[in-house]
């Protein structure tokens, strides 16, 4: 009896009933196209969708009929009595298609896309291999909002919600589902007219448990069939009346702007709104210029993505998506205006919420004369200041030989230069990646094929021994002792790329690596670059007046 009663419920669609009235409409992602092909297992499930006018519906909810069909509702001509006719826009109907099912009379295959508005209005890209639709959020991340195949379209309800509040515009879902039975209609509790209709607030449907009035050949033993077929309304998203369909709120977080009397963390919003300047708003609260410290560490994210992020000079972007004034300069912390947080995303300011500390001292020389008094200055940074003069170097040696020194760096090459930074003390891996990435811009780059054309080559000769034999016949006679600096960056970088041995080991001492720590020595080797690169240019004539930089820079170090 449990049995029969079992197969009664599941002919009469109670468990899809309860989900058409609950739950369809409202997952996470809507099933928008599917059709099951016929014969399949269980239940038979077919899903179409159309674009509706608020307006029809009324009409549309009077009947179970779905007012769509797939492949219908494209761009094409209307005739009238008289053989006049007019040209319909797609849109100019009161339902429209969101997914466009293309077939083709040549070889070509079936595909699905979704309307171009919905695409455009979001601005998705599209895996053609996938049919994965993405869009990339405030943070400059991928955010799955549909996928398309041929067989099944499903799209996430908030992204479906914007577009319809934007156009004013509801979503018709059509259903229908196919059950068989060995049992009959009788047997079911149903007698001659197994039909029936409900209508809701939003949906309807109709049903029917029959005998099958043709021949089934997926299901021979059937001696019933039971359909369960319907439509229901997808209304836009709620809008707050001090917004636009579009917008996205806006969360700011507090930070870390300093201690109370008891030693007490101070926080305060980055909402710029809520924060004072120099025009006397918001008088009683902190300054859009407060700054905000934190540790180092909140730059590794940054750097080990170069694809994604840029650090460079007092700036982090995330590529077409946000840029943050940060003082990178300060030797020991990282220090950003509160005023500025409050323009990044809301998950990169939790981000650099997780590395806020107490404020300690004041920001940086270099970033007070550039942001506060206007001046242009050249970086304080070991770091910073070498990029800064690699590049000048480059340059001006260019324009006076017309041939580069160091050859520019290929695509692929280009982040060992772009995320060259001080790795931390006890980072024994980011300051090996870190002598690795100077390696290649000091050593690999040097430009043997024009150094070749002023020496004479011996067999397997390095390229620091036709560097140095270079610079000895343009009269630089400290080129041995300058080189000294390349030459143990080199058996450093040894270290790292193979087994570490002896000469590796002589490098450390030369670099005082030990006794300084990973971020001191490897400030140290750059002051030495720049050393170098400053007296190259002293001495081929392209130099320019850098060497306060430089001795203020040897001062912070020692």
């Amino acid at each position: 009896m449990k049995a029969q009663d079992d197969e009664i419920a599941r002919m009469t669609f109670v468990d899809l009933r309860d989900y058409v009235a609950q739950r369809l409409g409202t997952e996470e992602w809507l099933t928008l196209y599917r059709f099951d092909p016929w014969g399949a297992p269980g239940t038979e499930a077919m899903f179409f969708c159309a674009l509706a006018q608020p307006d029809h519906l009324d009409e549309a909810l009077s009947d179970d009929e779905w007012d769509l069909l797939v492949g219908n509702g494209g761009p094409g001509f209307e005739s009238y009595s008289g053989g006049t006719y007019r040209y319909v826009r797609i849109g100019d109907r009161p339902v429209e298609p969101f997914i466009h099912s293309r077939s083709f009379p040549g070889p070509s295959e079936s595909y699905n896309e979704l309307s171009e508005e919905f695409r455009l209005f979001h601005n998705l890209c599209v895996d053609q291999k996938t049919g994965r639709h993405f869009l990339f959020d405030d943070g400059g991340d991928e955010v799955d909002v549909a996928r398309v195949t041929p067989d099944q379209v499903q799209v996430r309800l908030r992204y479906l919600k914007e577009y319809l509040a934007a156009r004013d515009m509801c979503l018709l879902i059509f259903f229908e589902y196919n059950r068989y039975s060995t049992l009959t209609p009788l047997e079911l509790g149903v007698g001659d007219e197994g039909r029936w209709e409900e209508q809701y607030a939003g949906f309807r449907f109709s049903q029917f448990l029959l005998e099958p009035w043709f021949s089934i050949d997926a299901h021979k033993s059937a001696n019933s069939i039971a359909r369960l077929r319907g439509k229901k309304v997808v209304r836009p998203g709620l809008i707050a009346a001090d917004h636009k369909p579009w917008d996205r709120k806006k969360t700011y977080e507090n930070f870390i702007i300093g201690t109370d009397e008891n030693g007490e963390e101070l926080l305060f919003t980055s909402n710029d709104e809520q924060l004072g300047n120099y025009f006397g708003k918001n008088p009683e609260a902190p300054h859009y210029l407060t700054p905000v410290f934190f540790r180092k560490q909140v730059l590794a994210k940054y750097y080990a993505d170069a694809r994604r992020y840029r650090v460079s000079d007092s700036n982090l972007s995330c590529v077409n998506s946000w840029s943050l004034r940060i003082d990178n300069n300060h030797s020991s912390y990282v220090t950003v205006f509160l005023g500025d947080l409050g323009h990044l995303p809301q998950k990169e300011q939790l981000y650099w919420k997780s590395f806020n500390v107490v404020p300690d001292g004041s920001i940086s020389a270099t970033y007070f004369g550039r942001s506060i008094l206007g001046q242009w200055l050249e970086p304080e940074a070991p770091d910073l200041l070498f990029k800064s003069r690699y590049e000048r170097f480059g340059q001006k040696w260019f324009a006076k030989f017309d041939w580069y020194f160091f050859k520019p760096l290929k695509a692929a090459d280009a982040h060992y230069f772009d995320t060259l930074h001080l790795p931390d003390d006890g980072n024994q891996a980011e300051f090996d990646s870190q002598v690795m990435a100077l390696a290649k811009v000091l050593i690999e780059r040097i430009n043997e094929k024009e150094i070749r054309k002023h020496i004479k080559v011996e067999d397997r000769e390095a390229g620091i021994s036709k560097l140095e034999k270079y610079l000895t016949v343009q009269g630089y006679l400290d080129a041995g002792d300058r080189l000294l600096l390349l030459r143990n960056l080199q058996d450093l970088r040894s270290g790292p790329a193979h087994v570490k041995g002896e000469r590796y080991e002589r490098a450390l001492t030369y670099f005082q690596v030990e006794d300084l720590g990973y971020t001191q020595a490897f400030g140290a080797i750059l002051t030495s670059a720049i050393e170098l690169l400053e007296a190259l240019s002293t001495h081929f004539g392209i130099d320019d007046d850098g060497t306060d930089d430089l001795n203020d820079l040897k001062e912070s170090l020692t």
